[in-house]
């Protein structure tokens, strides 16, 4: 597809279609919804735009298959009738690539409890045990204590603070957070609980993934909205959790520095600029706050409404063949 128009547009739609549920535009735990499959179309019509392409001219040239995908031969030409009803599964993929992300910050030296087996079940137990409790204080104290953690950094990182190339015009890297600024920094000029909590909530679905088969949890979409509670709560109190806004504030400053980033393919961080070392947890800086009063993202390449946009109502029959 290099030299497909269909490229870049379906690059464009599938980071704004990932941002949209990570922000809590749509629900991540559960991307086959009719509200999910409105948000998808939507951010391939924005795709589109933002490419200065047109639909009929993605109709003219439809993507040839390389290879056999599910019933179709290679050779095939499929376009937004077939294309779309592949990219359900990419949330599942990256959900899973960000678990393997958390499990790889647990086995961390010093980035998340000692160097042994026994020490790190006794961590995760701790903040599953507390996660699931039925007292809000808990949960609390397990969410106060996690977001402090380097795994939430790198899914914070890897999930919308990555600058990519191909986001922007031109040959300057953006991130996805910079389409959704409103929904990334809250009016408390911290990170916005929709995100935070759907970060929280992947962090704990790997930490109930680690326990013995069988171990009773719950479900990721119920525990998103119990743990959505929790910091809605919170950040309705801020004094009673100062250290916590401080560093939900402090993470929208995060930067390459402040990270490997963990590469979830290899399981560990990946290699320096060079190719020569990775990195490891001593080589990581510490996140440095600029003065920054404005309600705009920090280090943000331009501003954006797709927010609006991409929850906006669209016709039934966009999501038939005539589409």
């Amino acid at each position: 597809m290099n030299n497909s128009p269909w490229k870049r547009p379906l690059f464009l739609m599938k980071c704004l279609f990932q941002g949209s549920l990570w922000v809590g535009l749509g629900n991540p735990f559960d991307p086959a919804g009719q509200e999910d499959r409105v948000i998808l179309t939507n951010c391939f019509l924005e795709a589109i735009a933002l490419d200065h392409i047109t639909l009929q001219e993605l109709i003219d040239n439809l993507v040839i298959l390389q290879s056999k995908v599910a019933h179709l031969p290679a050779g095939s030409s499929i376009g937004w009738d077939i294309i779309h009803l592949t990219f359900s599964g990419t949330i599942e993929n990256r959900l899973s690539e960000m678990r393997k992300i958390v499990r790889r910050c647990i086995y961390l030296k010093e980035g998340f409890s000692g160097n042994s087996n026994d020490e790190w079940d006794v961590q995760v137990n701790f903040f599953f045990d507390l996660l699931n409790s039925n007292d809000q204080e808990d949960i609390e104290l397990a969410i106060a204590q996690i977001v402090r953690l380097h795994m939430y950094k790198e899914l914070l990182y890897v999930s919308m603070l990555q600058a990519m190339h191909g986001l922007a015009e031109g040959s300057h890297a953006s991130r996805i957070a910079d389409f959704y600024p409103k929904e990334v920094r809250g009016k408390n000029m911290a990170l916005a609980k929709c995100l935070a909590s759907t970060l929280l909530t992947i962090i704990y679905h790997t930490f109930h993934l680690w326990q013995p088969g069988k171990t009773p949890g719950r479900r990721p979409d119920i525990m998103f909205r119990t743990i959505l509670d929790a910091v809605t709560h919170m950040y309705a109190n801020p004094h009673q959790f100062p250290q916590f806004m401080k560093t939900m504030a402090s993470l929208l400053f995060i930067r390459a520095e402040n990270v490997f980033p963990m590469d979830p393919k290899s399981l560990a961080p990946r290699t320096s600029a060079n190719n020569r070392w990775q990195r490891i947890l001593s080589d990581v800086q510490p996140i440095v706050e600029t003065e920054f009063k404005s309600p705009e993202l920090p280090y943000a390449s331009f501003t954006s409404i797709r927010a609006e946009r991409v929850k906006e109502i669209i016709a039934e029959s966009c999501f038939t063949d005539e589409c």
